[in-house]
C-alpha cells in the first residue's frame, strides 16, 4: 500500500525524549494532519508524554489470565500483545512513520519492512540512542573541548553494536533523517539537522529582568553529563565574592511545574559540555530568559542561524560569563527579549513539519543535506578489534545504497573499509 502524501495519516513513536512526540503531534494535529502516538513506557517525569498508546501500561493489564489451557492462553497473549497491536494499527491506518530512539523491532528491521509495504519513514536521531563515547571523545578533542562524562555502561560493546544497529538501518531505509552534529560522529550518510524546538505559542514571554537579585536557575536530567559541577563552582565562588543574585537547582520535576518555576528565572544554565543547547534552554528562550549553554561559535559548525541569543558557556568560562552578566541589567535585558522571537522563527515545530512533508513529497535527487558527514571516514580511529569488525560489518550493510555511492569514497584507512 502506497503512502498517501496528500493528507498523509502520521505515526509517531516510540521514546519520548524531551516531550518532542507530544510536540510533534500537537504541530502536526494543528496543520490538519491525523496522528497516531506510542511510546513503550513514559520515561520520565520531566517529560510531558500524552501518548494514544502506552505500551508498557496496556502489557501491565492480566489478558485471559483464567483462559485454559495454558497453550491457549499464551498464544492469545502473544497474538494480542501490545506492541504488536499498536504495530498493526500503524500499518492499517498510518502513511508516514517518524520514530524517534526506538521502533517496533529490537533490531529494527521493521523499517525495511514499512518501506515494502510503500511507507515514508523518518528517523529522528535524539542523543545516546547513535552517540558513541570513543567516536565523541576523538571528534571533541580534535576541537579542543572537554568531553561529556559517561559511566561505564556507555563503553560495553553491545552498546557500540545496537547504535550501529540502529544509524546504519536509518542510513539504509528511511526516506529522511534527521540528527546533530554533536551526535553523528558515526554517520556515513547526509542528513537533516534536528534542533530543540518548542511550540511557541505554549509560551508566555515575561522578558523582565530584575535590576537587583536576580535568579538564576539550572535543571539537569543528568549532572555528569551537563556539567553541573563547573556550575555551582561558579556560584560558590561568586557568592564567597560579593555577588548578590538566587541560585535554585531543580531536578526531576515534573514539566509543568518545571515551566512555573522557569517562568520565575532572570538566567538560566543549560549544559556546559555537550555544543547546541537542550530543550530546556528552547523553553526558557521562548519564556524570554537569558539562557546559557555550550555552543562554540566559530568553533563547532552547527549551522546556528545569525543573531541567536543563546550565551556560549563552558567549563572554563561560566564564573566569568556570569561575573560580567549579573550587574549587566541593560545586556541581560536585550537578551532575554531577543529569544521569543528567535524560537518563533528558528526553533518552531509549525516550521519543522511543514519543512519535513514538503520534503517527503520532493524527488531524492533535488533534496539538499545540512550535513555531510566526513568524521567518521576521514578522522575516526577505532578503539579495538572487535570494535573494528562491528564497524566494517555495519559500513558493509549500507554500501549498496546510492548515497553511499555518491558520497562515501571507496578505500581502507586504521583497518576501516570503505
Amino acid at each position: 500500500m502506497v503512502a498517501n502524501l496528500l493528507k498523509p495519516r502520521i505515526f509517531i513513536g516510540l521514546t519520548d525524549i524531551s516531550s518532542q512526540i507530544q510536540d510533534l503531534s500537537e504541530a502536526f494535529k494543528l496543520l490538519g494532519y491525523q496522528t497516531i502516538t506510542a511510546v513503550y513506557q513514559k520515561r520520565s517525569v520531566v517529560n510531558d508524554t500524552r501518548p494514544d498508546y502506552d505500551i508498557q501500561e496496556m502489557n501491565s493489564r492480566q489478558w485471559f489470565a483464567n483462559i485454559r489451557p495454558y497453550r491457549l492462553r499464551l498464544w492469545l497473549q502473544k497474538k494480542l500483545d501490545a506492541k504488536n497491536r499498536v504495530w498493526q494499527k500503524a500499518i492499517r491506518k498510518c502513511d508516514v512513520f517518524i520514530f524517534l530512539w526506538d521502533t517496533f523491532q529490537p533490531d529494527f528491521s521493521d523499517l525495511a519492512l514499512l518501506k515494502s509495504l510503500g511507507k515514508k519513514v523518518v528517523t529522528i536521531h535524539v542523543g545516546d540512542d547513535v552517540r558513541w563515547v570513543y567516536a565523541m571523545q576523538q571528534e571533541f578533542a580534535s576541537y579542543h573541548f572537554q568531553p561529556m562524562q559517561y559511566d561505564s555502561s556507555y563503553f560495553h560493546w553491545s552498546s557500540l553494536h545496537n547504535k550501529l544497529n540502529r544509524l546504519r538501518y536509518a542510513e539504509k531505509y528511511a526516506d529522511l533523517v534527521y540528527s546533530r552534529l554533536d551526535q553523528a560522529q558515526l554517520s556515513l550518510r547526509p542528513y537533516h539537522q534536528w534542533k530543540m524546538m518548542v511550540r511557541p505559542e505554549k509560551f508566555t514571554a515575561y522578558s523582565n529582568q530584575k535590576l537587583q537579585n536576580p535568579l538564576v536557575i539550572h535543571s539537569p536530567t543528568n549532572r555528569e553529563i551537563k556539567g553541573t559541577q563547573y556550575i555551582l563552582e561558579a556560584v560558590e565562588r561568586l557568592k564567597s565574592e560579593g555577588f548578590v543574585f538566587e541560585f535554585q537547582l531543580f531536578e526531576n520535576i515534573p514539566h509543568q511545574e518545571a515551566l512555573q518555576l522557569y517562568q520565575k528565572a532572570d538566567i538560566v544554565i543549560d549544559q556546559l559540555l555537550c555544543p547546541g543547547a537542550g530543550k530546556f534552554a528552547t523553553e526558557c528562550l521562548a519564556m524570554g530568559k537569558v539562557v546559557l549553554a555550550k555552543m562554540g561559535y566559530g568553533v563547532y559548525p552547527q549551522k546556528i542561524a545569525p543573531n541567536c541569543p543563546l550565551v556560549d558557556v563552558n567549563p572554563e568560562n561560566i564564573y566569568q560569563v556570569l561575573k560580567d552578566l549579573l550587574p549587566n541589567h541593560a545586556r541581560r535585558q536585550a537578551l532575554a527579549e531577543a529569544g521569543p522571537l528567535f524560537v518563533k522563527e528558528h526553533l518552531n515545530f509549525h516550521h519543522f513539519c511543514k519543512d519535513l512533508l514538503e520534503k517527503l513529497t520532493s524527488s531524492p535527487d533535488t533534496l539538499t543535506y545540512d550535513y555531510y558527514p566526513s568524521f567518521f571516514r576521514q578522522q575516526f580511529v577505532p578503539e579495538s578489534a572487535e570494535a573494528l569488525q562491528s564497524y566494517n560489518q555495519w559500513t558493509a550493510f549500507v554500501k549498496d545504497c546510492d548515497w553511499y555511492k555518491q558520497y562515501v569514497p571507496t578505500g581502507e584507512r586504521d583497518g576501516l573499509i570503505f
